[in-house]
């Protein structure tokens, strides 16, 4: 655990925090059953099928998808691939799949650096899942990452673990929609600002040093309160 100043970084995570996944698997739902001529729920059906033999829903592959649904959907005749693995992951990773998937609150994090500059603050990324798919989301969705660091990109398969907790400075703001990761950060890194966004109900944190919101519009002054004290917004440089 590090210890001596205190650096203002703020981490976000991706999936349901900045973008919603479910828009994602709308969209590529749509396109593949149209590519495959077949129905949206068929699509569905495999799609969770795939899901369902996942260890956590962070493991998904777009590429592991796109060969569990092209195994699955055969020429009557002859049994084989209607459809190419490579040509079904194509349509998965289709930026059109992503534009739009993007909260409109996302937009207030502009404000928000402006607000805390004069005070240090530092965007980083905060995301457990595939990399290649967690970069690609990012790249592709209305995020702007010029308001964010690479070097703060912390994307692992498993976010929890010690060697990446180790890395996050005391003082720091990290929010993540799952509510188990808020409590795992408030129990194993009490020196860390832990925030917790609920975008589906208006329930509170019970765990003690998790804080609330229901929105992005809600971060600037809950940053201010627990780096500076204070409600009032800084002025920037």
């Amino acid at each position: 655990m590090q210890t001596g100043l205190i650096e203002r970084r703020l981490y976000l995570d991706i999936d349901k925090t900045m973008v919603d996944p479910r828009k994602i698997r709308s969209n590529f739902t749509i396109a593949l059953a149209e590519h495959c001529s077949v129905s949206r729920k068929k699509i569905q059906q495999l799609t969770r099928k795939y899901l369902d033999g996942l260890e956590d829903s962070t493991k998904f592959d777009p590429r592991e998808l796109a060969e569990h649904i092209s195994a699955r959907l055969r020429k009557k005749r002859t049994k084989e691939r209607a459809f190419p693995s490579e040509d079904l992951a194509a349509i998965i990773l289709d930026p059109l799949r992503v534009v739009g998937a993007t909260y409109d609150d996302v937009g207030v994090l502009g404000r928000v650096r402006r607000e805390l500059f004069a005070s240090g603050i530092h965007l980083g990324i905060f995301s457990q899942g595939v990399g290649y798919w967690q970069e690609h989301k990012l790249q592709h969705s209305e995020i702007d990452l010029n308001l964010f660091e690479g070097k703060l990109f912390e994307i692992h398969p498993d976010k929890l673990s010690s060697d990446v907790l180790d890395r996050i400075p005391a003082g720091s703001a990290i929010v993540d929609d799952k509510e188990v990761v808020v409590e795992t950060l408030a129990e194993q890194r009490p020196d860390i600002h832990a925030i917790w966004i609920n975008r589906n109900s208006k329930e509170i944190s019970a765990k003690n040093g998790v804080h609330t919101i229901f929105s992005l519009d809600e971060l600037s002054p809950l940053l201010r309160r627990l780096w500076l004290g204070t409600d009032q917004p800084t002025q920037p440089k």
